[in-house]
């Protein structure tokens, strides 16, 4: 029902030589399928609006005779309204961008940096919408996946009301948490925000244009922070481009900056990023 290919890991199950039922017979290879009817038996009980989390194991078939391999798994769900409407709001759904602060929040609760997301192209997770899935990464490393559940399986499950699930190996994430934590001091001196709004090709994420300027950071001490604030497509920008806008905040551990500094800094990093992805700036 999750659109698996024949040849998906995740159908290759173990069967229980005594199970209590024919649905029971045997180990589960995903957290998904749990999640899902889980929705529909409380949507059936007049509940629809849903956040909720399983931590459990999975198990896939080896060679007969031999233990299955097994795996412990975080997965999640949200589905329903973002905000019940009242007489100054309308009521308003969930969507893929609030189950992905879900995530950025937890994984920076953790103490896990670096931390990216990856469009799912590559069809490894046929019950993800496309478009509307990602791999979740912290720097190379892959912790899971996130989307939107495909209509087709919804409906496979008898399920109308839209659905975004995440996936994850606990594995993963615990070798990730670091074993100890170090404080910065508070800043003495102000930071400084300079935009930067590049006309790029569509196919250029924006995860791409960030880790370069991670590494440019990584040269120059004075880059605080970087976030994309606007996206934009359409006219009048041309066929296939789209328009990014990001903040570069810079900051100072021992003075106060002064504009030269961040003029020539920030006229570098617009070079770079313009070279390395053919960009243009606005006219």
């Amino acid at each position: 029902r999750l659109n698996l290919s024949d040849t998906d890991k995740r159908r290759q199950v173990e069967t229980i030589l005594n199970p209590i039922s024919d649905q029971m017979s045997v180990l589960r290879s995903s957290l998904v399928p749990g999640l899902l009817e889980t929705m529909k038996k409380n949507i059936s009980q007049q509940t629809d609006t849903l956040k909720f989390f399983e931590i459990g194991k999975i198990f896939f078939a080896t060679q007969k005779g031999s233990l299955p391999e097994e795996k412990e798994k975080l997965a999640g769900l949200i589905t329903g309204s973002r905000t019940e409407s009242s007489w100054y709001s309308k009521k308003t759904g969930v969507d893929f961008f609030d189950l992905k602060g879900v995530i950025e929040g937890l994984l920076n609760a953790l103490m896990i940096g670096n931390i990216g997301f990856e469009r799912i192209e590559d069809g490894s997770c046929p019950y993800y919408q496309n478009g509307y899935a990602a791999y979740v990464k912290s720097g190379d490393t892959l912790m899971g996946t996130l989307g939107k559940i495909d209509e087709k399986v919804l409906k496979n499950y008898g399920l109308k009301q839209g659905a975004f699930v995440f996936d994850f190996s606990l594995n993963g994430i615990q070798e990730l948490i670091p074993k100890s934590l170090t404080a910065l001091p508070l800043p003495k001196f102000p930071s400084v925000s300079r935009d930067l709004t590049l006309i790029v090709d569509r196919s250029v994420t924006v995860g791409a244009i960030l880790n370069q300027i991670e590494l440019i950071s990584k040269k120059q001490s004075l880059i605080e922070k970087v976030f994309l604030f606007d996206v934009y497509e359409g006219q009048p920008l041309p066929e296939g481009k789209k328009s990014l806008s990001f903040r570069v905040v810079y900051r100072s551990a021992s003075k106060t900056l002064k504009e030269k500094n961040i003029k020539k800094l920030h006229v570098n990093i617009s070079k770079t990023i313009i070279d390395q992805f053919n960009a243009d700036l606005p006219e």
